[in-house]
């Protein structure tokens, strides 16, 4: 005999069937109940997933901040060892920077020697040679002052004809060009006066026409040739410098301007010179420099806004 049971639980709306003294759930009260066992699940889950997560995160701190605490010390230690890193690469870019000057002066001398040994010494020749030597030597006295600012954030530009420091900078290569006879070519179409960092230009020219005469003595080019020229467009001033030595491998022109990455034999190709101008050009005077290949060997332009022009 089944009878009903009026019971009113707080889970159930409905009664409850007893048979035999055994209670049974109709069929809504079992779906009721499987719904409310599935959400206390998931509560239980939900509530075990924030204690997990918050347990997770306290651990996270705590490696966090151990990382943190080590790598303060490892910073510490190291900071002597990176300053002796930046003083070997200012000096290897000193080095890099005073090997045309010195050869230039090297030249002069030569020149006065070979006058005086001749007899054919002319007073106002020796005076014009002994001038060039002073240049060179204020030259290596100003590169040591611009490398000294040369991470400094309050320098000075000033307005300067770009033509005038095209000249100044070939002047400098001249003698050591006429010695290895090589001739320079000059394709000046404008004379745009600009503000920038005069002697920083200079020093990424010297970089440009140093490696340019390299590469032409390396590879035995009979009619060395290098092509400096100054161009004007619409957005910018453009400053180039081409040899006539073949040009650099495909393969090397993605890394060209990477930090001690040379493509010169023997122990002289430091792989500083390019990164550094790569350094001054982009940091400094806010341009760009490119490297490609002409129809005659290798290519190097600095790209100035016309936004630093003097109107």
């Amino acid at each position: 005999m089944i009878r009903t049971v009026s019971v009113f639980p707080l889970l159930f709306c409905g009664p409850l069937y007893a048979h035999e003294g055994v209670l049974f759930l109709s069929g809504s009260q079992t779906l009721l109940l499987e719904i409310v066992l599935g959400v206390f699940i998931v509560l239980l889950l939900i509530a075990y997933r924030k204690i997990y997560l918050k347990r997770l995160h306290l651990q996270l701190q705590r490696s966090i901040e151990k990382e943190r605490e080590q790598n303060l010390l490892y910073t510490k230690q190291t900071i002597q060892h990176s300053r002796l890193v930046q003083m070997g690469q200012m000096l290897n870019m000193i080095a890099h920077q005073w090997r045309q000057p010195l050869s230039a002066i090297s030249a002069t001398a030569n020149n006065i020697q070979l006058q005086l040994l001749m007899e054919q010494e002319n007073k106002k020749a020796l005076l014009r040679e002994v001038d060039l030597i002073n240049k060179y030597a204020k030259h290596l006295s100003q590169t040591i002052n611009d490398f000294r600012n040369f991470f400094k954030t309050d320098k000075q530009e000033e307005e300067v004809r770009l033509q005038e420091i095209l000249d100044d900078t070939l002047d400098i290569v001249k003698p050591l060009f006429a010695a290895k006879k090589i001739t320079l070519i000059k394709r000046f179409d404008a004379d745009p006066v600009i503000l920038t960092f005069a002697n920083e230009i200079k020093q990424v020219l010297l970089n440009l026409l140093k490696n340019a005469e390299e590469i032409l003595e390396e590879r035995n080019i009979e009619e060395k040739k290098i092509t400096v020229a100054l161009q004007e467009s619409r957005q910018e001033v453009v400053l180039s410098v081409e040899d006539n030595g073949g040009g650099i491998g495909e393969r090397h022109l993605n890394y060209i301007f990477d930090p001690y990455f040379s493509t010169k034999k023997g122990k002289d190709g430091t792989g500083l010179g390019l990164y550094m101008s790569k350094l001054i050009m982009e940091d400094h005077c806010k341009g760009r420099i490119k490297a490609s290949n002409s129809a005659e060997g290798a290519l190097f332009s600095l790209h100035l806004p016309k936004a630093r022009l003097v109107l």
